[in-house]
């Protein structure tokens, strides 16, 4: 028995030098066994909080682990050339390689994409696909990739179930209207508007100013009550965002023309279509004399007109595009600025607005200047007590030149 177990011990010690000799004889081994090691870790959010539950695995493998409550991660046996890839919900995925370290920290950050799935609605937030088809949202895109001076008219066409309309083109008084599934109420049909939860004016507030639009349909307005009869607009406005400060501006200017404009009758049309008019209900038409006064382009007769009724005013016998003479063209411009920044503990967005719009009359003065002031300022007074202030000021003055009503309405004539 002695010599039994004498043999076992050593073929055993034999084997075990044989794979020592082996691994050491065997470069590309040795090589691996050297290059793994341990790899250690925390993982923070960007705020500097520890996140549990991040996945770690070394990628094209089924080697992985979970961060523990205090963020920690351990990976043994890691090749130097591996690559780690850090997963969590609600965080962008990164891939980070080892390059030989043995310890790797990592700050994930937020994905914009999750957190747009999320909307708002009356007091708290849900799902998007949880109430699809009873309200359309918009965010910031909408308003950074096109030239605007008005929200409204940024929002036009864009949201399902919502019609815009325009009434006017005079600068400072367009009467837009704005509907949600057409009229459901008899006591107008004017949506609730809240900006940053207060009441508010679309065509006041500064479409720079704006982080997404929800638009509420049917029953998810009810929360509201009976002012959301007609559906409820909500606007979020942007925020301050964490880092050192940091300078944005955005301005745009154009030259406006009038378009579409009536094509007048000359004189010569207005005599003929005059005396085909009369001489078909029995009446004398145009004389001869005024046919060749118009062809010879005379001058007013100030004593007495050739139409009938006006004949105690000046006879015309000159043709005049008051077209020409009314409209010319306008100015339209906007400036905008702001400052964000921020730290651990608060952020702030600070902006200005400047938009001028004028009309395309060359007579008086016809313009609208707006002025646009904000400030979020947001503090995190504890870890679950956060004091938000949202201040702004918006003010619209609105120059025209006095009967410009009658002045529209007499050169279309």
């Amino acid at each position: 028995m002695k010599l039994k177990y004498i043999i076992k011990i050593t073929v055993n010690i034999f084997l075990l030098t044989m794979a020592i000799i082996i691994g050491l004889s065997n470069p590309i081994l040795a090589q691996e066994n050297r290059q793994q090691k341990s790899i250690s870790g925390k993982v923070n959010d960007s705020f500097g909080d520890f996140l549990p539950g991040v996945t770690v695995v070394v990628k094209g493998t089924n080697t992985g682990v979970i961060t523990d409550s205090d963020g920690n991660f351990t990976l043994p046996k890691v090749p130097a050339d591996a690559v780690l890839i850090f997963s969590f919900v609600g965080m962008k995925i990164q891939e980070i390689p080892v390059a030989g370290k043995s310890s790797i920290n990592v700050t994930m950050e937020e994905d914009a994409v999750e957190v747009e799935e999320a909307i708002a609605i009356g007091y708290g937030t849900k799902l998007k696909g949880e109430v699809t088809g009873s309200v359309s949202k918009a965010d910031n895109k909408l308003f950074e990739t096109r030239p605007l001076t008005n929200t409204l008219n940024a929002l036009q066409g864009t949201l399902p179930g919502v019609t815009i309309t325009r009434g006017s083109g005079r600068p400072g008084g367009e009467n837009y209207s704005l509907q949600i599934r057409g009229a459901s109420s008899i006591s107008g049909n004017k949506p609730l508007t809240l900006i940053d939860g207060v009441p508010g004016d679309l065509n006041l507030l500064n479409p720079n100013d704006i982080s997404d639009v929800t638009v509420l349909k049917d029953a998810a307005a009810s929360i509201y009550g009976s002012r959301a009869a007609d559906g409820v607009v909500l606007i979020t406005t942007k925020k301050g965002k964490k880092g050192k400060p940091t300078v944005s501006y955005s301005g745009n200017y154009g030259v406006k023309t009038p378009q579409f404009l009536k094509q007048m009758t000359n004189t010569m049309q207005l005599a003929e279509m005059y005396d085909e008019g009369m001489k078909n209900v029995g009446l004398p038409g145009v004389s001869q004399e005024v046919f060749d006064k118009i062809r010879a382009n005379a001058e007013p007769d100030p004593t007495s007109g050739w139409l009938k009724y006006l004949e105690n005013f000046p006879g015309f016998y000159q043709s005049h595009n008051w077209n020409d003479e009314v409209y010319g063209t306008g100015v339209q411009q906007t400036h905008n600025i702001s400052i964000t920044g921020g730290g651990d503990y608060n952020t702030y967005l600070f902006s200005a607005g400047y938009e001028k719009n004028e009309g395309v009359f060359k007579h008086g003065e016809n313009s609208s200047d707006r002025y646009n002031l904000r400030m979020n300022y947001d503090f995190k007074l504890f870890d679950r007590l956060n004091i938000e202030t949202k201040t702004s000021f918006e003010s619209q003055a609105t120059v025209e030149p006095s009967d410009l009503g009658n002045v529209l309405y007499f050169v279309n004539q």
